[in-house]
C-alpha cells in the first residue's frame, strides 16, 4: 500500500471511487462537485492524497485544506472504494492524513463533515459530533459536522 499525493493522471482513478460510492455516501449530483474539486486542486491551501493497493490501483483519496491562519483545517473528499470499505484502508488514509498535518502545520483543530453512518469510524480517531446539517445542497442526505482538536 502506498500514500501519496495526486496528480492529474489519477483523476479518472478518483472519479471511479467516487462513484463506486454512488448512492449512499455520495448522491449522483456531488460527482460534478468533485470533478471541479479535482480540476482546481492546486488552489491555495489545498492538498490531496492517494492512496494504491499493492498491485499499484488507487483505490482511496482525500483531501485536506488548511484555511488562511493556519490553525483551521478540513478533511474534504475523502472515501475508500465500496469493495474496500471495512478493510482499515479509510483509517489507513485518515491517519495519514491527521500525521501530516501534525508533521507539516500548526493546525490546531481539524474539521470535517461526514453522513451518519461514518461517525463511529471518525470518533475512534478522536473527532466529535458538533452539529447537524439537514438536507445539504438539497441532496437530501442528513451530513454531520466532526471536529479535532490536534493540539491545544
Amino acid at each position: 500500500m502506498e500514500i501519496r499525493e495526486y496528480t492529474r493522471k489519477d483523476r479518472l482513478a478518483c472519479l471511479r471511487v467516487l462513484d463506486s460510492n454512488i448512492p449512499g455516501f455520495f448522491p449522483p449530483e456531488t460527482r460534478d462537485d468533485f470533478t471541479d474539486y479535482l480540476d482546481e486542486i492546486d488552489s491555495p491551501g489545498h492538498t490531496f492524497f492517494v492512496l494504491e493497493n499493492h498491485s499499484k490501483h488507487l483505490i482511496a483519496c482525500g483531501g485536506i485544506y488548511i484555511f488562511p491562519g493556519a490553525v483551521l483545517a478540513s478533511l474534504n473528499w475523502g472515501m475508500v472504494a465500496r469493495a474496500y470499505h471495512r478493510t482499515r484502508i479509510g483509517a489507513a488514509l485518515l491517519e495519514y492524513r491527521l500525521n501530516w498535518l501534525r508533521d507539516t502545520a500548526i493546525v490546531r483543530t481539524v474539521i470535517l463533515n461526514a453522513p451518519p453512518a461514518a461517525s463511529g469510524f471518525f470518533e475512534q480517531f478522536g473527532f466529535v459530533f458538533e452539529t447537524s446539517i439537514e438536507n445539504p445542497e438539497a441532496t437530501g442526505l442528513q451530513r454531520l459536522e466532526m471536529r479535532l482538536q490536534l493540539r491545544p
